[in-house]
This record gives C-alpha cells, structure tokens and sequence, in this order.
C-alpha cells in the first residue's frame, strides 16, 4: 500500500511535465485524524472514492490500483504538491497521505505540540541517500515527514542529515488510526514496507529540541 510514499522526498514529480492536475473543490472541515471528511478506520473505500470523485475536477483524474494482497490505493496529483493516496484495505481506509508545500517544523510544533516520539528514516536509492524523521502523534493519528537532507552517495552526509530545524519542510501529513504508541508504530507504511515493527520501537525517540543529530534510522527498502 502507498507505494509512492517516497516521491515527496525524492523530489521527482516536480521535474514532471506531462502529469495531469486536476482542480479541486473545497475541503471538508474535521479534525485529524480525519482529512476531507476521509477518517482512515472509519471511511470505506466506496465512500472514500465517491468523496474524492467530488472533489477533483475532473474526477477520472482520481487513478486506481490494486496489489496483490487486495489492497487499494487511490491517488492523484496536485499542483506544488505532487502526489496524494488514500490506501485502503478490507474495503476500509487505512491511511491518507497529503503532501504539503510551505509547512515548516516551527508549523508543525506550534499546531501540535512537541511530538510524543520521532522516527528517524533513511533511504538509499541507486545515485543518492535520502533523510528523513516523522513525527509521530499517536493519539491524534498524525504522522507528519519532514524532509532533513539529502547526500549523493559518492559524498554521504557525516551526520546522516537528521537533525530538525525550525526551517525543516514538511513533505507530507499522513492519517492513521489513532492508537497506542506500539500500535500507531505497525500502521506506518515505511515501518509495514520494512517489515521492521520491533527494530522501529527501539529507535523511537522522544523530541529532544531542534538540532538533534542523535536518531538511529530505519532504513527503508528502495523498491
């Protein structure tokens, strides 16, 4: 599910020009973890594809694939943005991924509050080394990426370019069910693409302030 959850971090939809936006309608007002009026374990996937077919313009902009463990994701492309999905399993929506433009930290902890946990997250493609860490908050069913560097592989960061600023963007906002921390943690999709739920535990780390260079990634499978 979410294949693409690593495409607002690699930048590659922006170089894009032949991708189809569509317009969009109004939001629906809710409160996390609810977007749109989508709440991943509460929305069905019919009502979750109705709703968006309302909101895009034109709604066969709304593209669909299934896996072969009968999972669903919808997604669609939006200007600045680059790729937004809704995934959904059992015909139940598990998780909303919005990517963002012009979210910072500083945004994100004066909306939320300092994060009960963060995750480092670390890729490896086949030119570059990708960074990030997600803050976590587990009862309001949030993880929010935020993009903390990049290093070709000829020339890797020396600190692993962890380390959140007040500058750091927000590449995406993503809609779980709400739950324990332990429980939030198994929903992630890079923690269900790592299959890495235990090893993911044992690197969380509590928000320490900004500049902290100190979190043990997971890496994250390139394909």
């Amino acid at each position: 599910m979410l294949r693409f959850i690593w495409l607002a971090l690699a930048l590659v939809l922006t170089a894009c020009t032949a991708v189809p936006i569509p317009k969009t309608g109004p939001l629906t007002s809710c409160d996390p973890p609810c977007w749109n009026g989508i709440t991943p374990g509460v929305t069905t996937l019919d009502e979750a594809r109705a709703r968006l077919r309302q909101y895009l313009q034109p709604p066969d902009y709304l593209n669909e694939s299934t896996f072969m463990d009968e999972s669903v994701e919808l997604n669609w492309y939006a200007p600045n943005q680059g790729l937004n999905a809704v995934g959904a399993a059992d015909g139940v929506v598990r998780l909303v991924s919005i990517n963002v433009d012009g979210m910072t930290a500083a945004d994100v902890l004066a909306q939320y509050g300092p994060p009960p946990a963060q995750l480092g997250l670390q890729r490896q493609g086949s030119e570059r080394i990708l960074y990030a860490v997600t803050f976590l908050y587990p009862e309001r069913g949030l993880s929010i990426l935020l993009r903390t560097g990049r290093s070709s592989l000829l020339r890797p960061s020396p600190t692993r370019g962890f380390a959140v600023q007040p500058d750091t963007p927000v590449s995406a906002i993503r809609y779980l069910p709400p739950g324990s921390l332990d429980e939030f943690i198994a929903r992630l999709p890079e923690v269900r693409r790592s299959q890495s739920a235990e090893t993911a535990r044992a690197r969380l780390r509590p928000w320490s302030g900004y500049g902290d260079e100190s979190l043990t990634p997971l890496d994250i499978p390139a394909n």
